[in-house]
C-alpha cells in the first residue's frame, strides 16, 4: 500500500480516470470541488491535500482532504465546505480493508509530512454508507464519531410514476397538485423549463440567487449568497455540470416570469435535489412542490433510480422519502490546540442547539 498526497491540480487525470468506475457521491466529482476549491476554498485559505492510495500501482481510495488554518491552529478537514451535503472518500470497486488495516493506513497518512502536521481532525457530515459500501471513516474509527445533527434522506424509485405517484401521495394530495396547476395555467401560460441555454442559465441563477436570499431574510436563516466567493462559485458551477451533464437546471414559469427553480445534481442514475426555491408572492400555489413533483416524473421518465432529497430533516422530505441515510461527525484532537479547538466549536454547537437562542437570532437577522 503506497500514498500519495497531491496538490488537486497534480490529482486531476488520476481523480478524473478514477471517478467513472468508483463508488462516490456526486459531490466528490472531481468538477464540483475543484470549482468550490478555485473560487471558496482557496480565498479562505485552504490547502487541498489530496491523499491517493494505491495497492500495487492501481488506486484503491482517493480521499479529498483539505487543511484550514484557524488563528493558527491546523485543522484538517473534508475539501467542500457547507454546499457540500456529503463529505466522504472515493472507493475503488474491490475495496476492502479491516480495522487493523485502515488503521494502520490512517496513521501512516497522519505522519505523513505533505499532509502538514494537522492540530485536530474535523470531519462533518460524513455518510454512513458510500453506494452500498460501509464508509471507513465511520465504521472502521473509533471513539469521537458521534451522530451529526441532521440526516439525510432519498426514495427509490420502482414502477411508473403513476404508480409511484399514488403510492406515496393520498388522493387528497394528487387532487390539490392537479388544482394548482389548473389554476397557475388560468393566469397565464404555465411551462416547466430544463434550463440549458448558456444566456437561460445566466438569467435564470439571478432568479435563483434572489429568490433564495429573499427566502433567508423572511426565515431568519444566514444568506450564503452573502459571500461573494460562493455567488461566484454557483455561477461557474451550475453551466459547466450542466454542459457536462452533471447537474440539471429547471424551473416552473408563468408568462416567462419563474415562480419556482432548482439547481441540483446527476450521477450514476442519482437526481440530488439540492436548491429549489420559489417566488413567495405565488405561495399558495405551492409552485415548488410542483416543480419538484414535476423533476420526479422526469426521474421516471428518463430511467433515474434514485430521488435524492440530501440533508434535513424537513417534513416534506421524509413525507416523500422511503431511504434515511445517517450522517456522523469524527473530531479527534492531536494536540494542546486541537483540544482547545476542539471544546470552542463544541461550546458554540451547543449555543446553536438552544432552540431559543436561534429563534432570537432569526429574529433579528429577519430584520436586518
Amino acid at each position: 500500500m503506497t500514498i500519495e498526497i497531491l496538490s488537486i491540480e497534480d490529482a486531476r487525470d488520476a481523480w478524473l480516470n478514477f471517478q467513472h468506475d468508483a463508488d462516490l457521491y456526486a459531490f466528490q466529482s472531481y468538477d464540483w470541488l475543484y470549482l468550490w476549491y478555485q473560487y471558496v476554498g482557496r480565498t479562505k485559505g485552504l490547502d487541498a491535500k489530496i491523499c491517493i492510495v494505491r495497492c500495487s500501482g492501481d488506486i484503491k481510495a482517493i480521499f479529498p482532504f483539505a487543511l484550514q488554518n484557524y488563528w493558527g491552529i491546523r485543522v484538517l478537514t473534508w475539501l467542500g465546505g457547507v454546499v457540500t451535503d456529503y463529505h466522504a472518500p472515493l472507493l475503488s470497486q474491490g475495496f476492502n480493508m479491516d480495522k487493523g488495516e485502515f488503521y494502520r493506513l490512517w496513521h501512516e497518512i497522519l505522519k505523513d509530512p505533505l499532509l502538514g502536521s494537522p492540530d485536530i481532525i474535523w470531519f462533518e457530515k460524513q455518510p454512513e454508507f458510500i453506494n452500498h459500501k460501509k464508509n471507513p471513516f465511520v465504521f472502521l474509527f473509533k471513539g469521537s464519531i458521534y451522530p451529526f445533527r441532521t440526516n439525510a434522506y432519498h426514495t427509490i424509485l420502482n414502477g411508473t410514476w403513476d404508480e409511484y405517484f399514488r403510492a406515496h401521495r393520498k388522493s387528497k394530495h394528487r387532487s390539490d397538485s392537479k388544482r394548482q396547476l389548473s389554476k397557475l395555467s388560468d393566469r397565464g401560460i404555465l411551462l416547466f423549463h430544463h434550463i440549458e441555454d448558456t444566456e437561460d442559465i445566466e438569467r435564470f441563477i439571478g432568479h435563483l440567487m434572489a429568490q433564495k436570499e429573499k427566502r433567508y431574510k423572511e426565515i431568519g436563516a444566514g444568506n450564503i449568497f452573502k459571500e461573494a466567493p460562493l455567488r461566484d462559485f454557483y455561477k461557474a458551477v451550475i453551466p459547466q455540470l450542466v454542459r457536462k451533464r452533471g447537474a440539471h437546471f429547471s424551473a416552473l414559469t408563468i408568462d416567462d416570469e419563474p415562480i419556482a427553480l432548482h439547481f441540483g445534481l446527476i450521477d450514476n442514475k442519482r437526481f440530488y435535489y439540492l436548491m429549489p426555491t420559489f417566488n413567495n408572492n405565488w405561495r399558495r400555489y405551492s409552485p415548488g412542490r410542483l416543480l419538484m413533483e414535476h423533476l420526479i416524473e422526469w426521474c421516471f421518465d428518463n430511467s433515474f433510480e434514485i430521488f435524492d432529497f440530501t440533508i434535513g430533516n424537513d417534513d416534506y422530505k421524509m413525507t416523500w422519502a422511503d431511504r434515511e441515510l445517517r450522517l456522523y461527525q469524527y473530531t479527534e484532537a492531536l494536540t494542546l490546540k486541537g483540544v482547545i479547538f476542539k471544546y470552542y466549536n463544541q461550546m458554540i454547537a451547543q449555543m446553536k442547539a438552544n432552540k431559543r437562542l436561534r429563534a432570537i437570532i432569526s429574529s433579528i437577522r429577519s430584520k436586518l
